[in-house]
């Protein structure tokens, strides 16, 4: 998301307006009792947690942009903020809108106030100001699905690493047929394509690390499949300054239910996961 652009900034104050009241639902069902330790430990998290977020959306109203872009760098952040701010910082609107009209349904479901009706309501006062951002229907049979817009696979606003890497990948596939190889010509095919997705995935990372003057010296993309927790998939980053100093960040975010409707970053997730497994079982491209 671009802090400089009026659309963007509409947008995140609609999802910090949907993150407060989800701490204040969260804080209103709490059964606070003085002598609970615990209790009173998580009610000051949240109340922390709706201070950040408060601040931040003044920030937004007040159209204070340098304090804003200076409070998504503030390396001294607690994680959670620092995760947030990454996020905001380095994921496309739509994605973000995408997330948080989902965090607002499963939000009216768990509070038993959820319809349809309410459900479109406050899905159309979201995207107020970025009906643009709007998914279209895709849930048409998928023989009948519409092409996806030219800007998808455009190549306007990438560096020069980044277009030579999409060529090398599209060079790749093109001269790639899966059907036809052994299991080691496979397995191999797999191995260099997942290789050029994740030196993709770091190339365009780069793009926001840069921001503090860190370089990416490896990334390594997995998947949490407790079965406690929702599925997610991790980022971890190894980093080092201009100091020569070594640090770690990682991006958590919901894995993908659908390949048709992913987001871009759960997508490379999910195309590098599978392209893993299938340096080791032949299946996973062939069965699609």
């Amino acid at each position: 998301m671009d802090l400089h652009s009026v659309k963007d900034k509409i947008l995140l104050k609609n999802c910090i307006v949907v993150k407060l009241k989800q701490l204040k639902m969260e804080i209103g069902r709490l059964p606070i009792s003085p002598q609970e330790e615990n209790e009173q430990k998580e009610l000051a998290f949240l109340k922390d947690e709706m201070s950040y977020y408060e601040n931040f959306l003044l920030a937004l109203k007040n159209d204070d942009t340098v304090f804003l872009e200076n409070l998504l760098l503030d390396s001294s952040l607690k994680e959670s903020f620092k995760t947030f701010n990454q996020h905001v910082s380095s994921t496309p609107a739509k994605e973000i809108a995408l997330e948080y009209v989902d965090l607002t349904k499963s939000l009216m479901e768990k509070y038993d106030a959820y319809s349809d009706e309410n459900f479109e309501a406050l899905k159309k006062a979201f995207y107020k100001g970025n009906e643009n951002l709007i998914p279209k229907d895709r849930t048409k049979n998928v023989n009948e699905l519409e092409e996806e817009p030219s800007s998808v696979l455009s190549q306007k606003n990438l560096t020069i690493e980044e277009k030579d890497c999409l060529n090398s990948i599209y060079s790749l596939l093109h001269q790639a047929n899966p059907n036809t190889m052994s299991v080691l010509e496979f397995n191999n095919f797999s191995a260099q394509f997942k290789d050029k997705l994740k030196l993709l995935g770091i190339y365009k990372f780069q793009q926001f690390f840069d921001k503090e003057n860190k370089k990416i010296t490896d990334m390594q993309i997995s998947q949490n499949l407790s079965t406690s927790l929702k599925s997610l998939y991790i980022t971890n980053f190894t980093l080092i300054d201009s100091q020569n100093i070594t640090s770690q960040q990682s991006i958590h975010a919901p894995a993908s239910t659908s390949v048709l409707t992913a987001p871009y970053y759960q997508t490379l997730c999910y195309t590098f996961l599978e392209a893993e497994k299938c340096t080791r079982n032949k299946r996973c491209f062939c069965d699609y």
